[in-house]
């Protein structure tokens, strides 16, 4: 089965966490997505709790690290495992809002052509209700090309380097960016 947008979830002692993740995106109409799970050298079992998620339909990526990778390198092996051209990004603890969440912005991409796609993000408070995070668009394409994009909504981004997780990218910029960077003296 083919899918649409890769969901990248490091992980580490969290499988607890994981089902509001995972019913969230169960719920999810209108796009196939692919979860990616990296595994962060975790010392809790997962195959229960993942088997049941694919017997309900669940398309589910694990990853193992073979040593401890913390969240940036974590992501980067999701961006390496993904199966599908668009990537996102989730933490254990997080949910998507809706039943076309994914589905709408996934569409926007595609009609806008876009590389990057920034989105409403939400945190839940802690009686359960949701509560607006921060505001960017609902949602807007941006027309910037290769590692371009990285250097302008970073510069600009409240939260710096770590505001991945309001946005889809799709996975070849996130390879030219690693490839470039991989190549600089700097």
């Amino acid at each position: 089965m083919e899918c649409d947008i890769s969901l990248i979830v490091p992980n580490r002692n969290h499988a607890h966490k994981l089902p509001r993740l995972l019913d969230s995106v169960l719920a999810q109409q209108g796009v196939r997505i692919e979860v990616v799970i990296v595994d962060d050298d975790s010392d809790e079992p997962y195959n229960e709790l993942l088997d049941g998620y694919r017997s309900q339909g669940l398309r589910i990526n694990f990853v193992r690290g073979k040593k401890r990778l913390y969240t940036k390198n974590a992501r980067l092996a999701g961006i390496y495992a993904a199966q599908a051209p668009i990537v996102a990004f989730a933490d254990a603890d997080d949910a998507l809002v809706g039943t076309q969440t994914l589905a709408r912005h996934w569409r926007r991409m595609v009609v806008e052509n876009a590389q990057v796609l920034h989105f409403r993000s939400y945190i839940a408070a802690p009686d359960g209700t949701l509560e607006r995070y921060f505001y960017v668009a609902d949602p807007f394409a941006e027309r910037l090309e290769g590692i371009d994009i990285f250097s302008r909504f970073l510069k600009n981004d409240i939260h710096g380097t770590s505001a991945i997780w309001n946005k889809l990218f799709h996975k070849h910029i996130f390879l030219q960016f690693i490839d470039h960077a991989s190549q600089s003296s700097v």
